[in-house]
């Protein structure tokens, strides 16, 4: 859309298996010969990792991201980040903003792994951080997070909404356009 990767899209909020399957299903029903389809997909996919510069730089995080995880670091709380990204691209993304320090625990998606919105990669970093799902904010910016927290039992789901460029996740507790409106929320916890 307008030049840019729709926010909502499917490349935008999908796991890469997720897309990879996608895009196989696509070939196969535009003509493409099932029995090939997927091979033919792991090597489109192989060849734009190649060609593509790393997509850590042009993904930034949301502005403030960085001060924030560094006070919430100082604090009693305990910060994860769980991605349906691959663990690899998450801890690309991590390090190259320098942010890894600031966290408690990460966990990325494997292709193995069950994907959002199950929450069983949820329950395992929860048990990583020594935390009770119950007592876990979490924060996203789709409708998978949000039902996410709702499977998971989490105490409340805070909707990222400007940082992306989109509308807030119906069904939030609350919508944050920027990390300041953290402390407006954290009264209401």
């Amino acid at each position: 859309m307008a030049g840019k990767l729709d926010p909502d899209g499917l490349l935008a909020t999908g796991s890469r298996h997720a897309n990879q399957t996608a895009t196989a299903e696509w070939m196969v029903k535009v003509g493409g010969p099932g029995d090939q389809v997927d091979q033919w997909v792991a090597n489109i996919f192989q060849a734009a990792d190649r060609q593509l510069p790393p997509k850590t730089g042009a993904t930034p995080p949301f502005q403030g991201t960085a001060d924030l995880l560094r006070r919430l670091s100082e604090s009693s709380l305990k910060v994860g980040v769980l991605s349906s990204d691959s663990p690899a691209h998450l801890q690309d993304f991590l390090e190259f903003y320098h942010l890894t320090s600031w966290l408690d625990g990460w966990r990325g998606t494997e292709k193995e792994d069950p994907a959002k919105p199950d929450p069983a990669l949820f329950y395992q970093l929860c048990n990583a951080l020594q935390v009770q799902p119950q007592a876990t904010v979490i924060v996203g910016d789709s409708w998978v997070d949000l039902r996410l927290a709702e499977r998971a039992e989490a105490a409340a789901f805070i909707s990222v909404s400007e940082a992306w460029g989109r509308s807030p996740v119906p069904g939030g507790r609350w919508v944050i356009q920027s990390w300041q409106d953290l402390s407006v929320v954290s009264d209401g916890l």
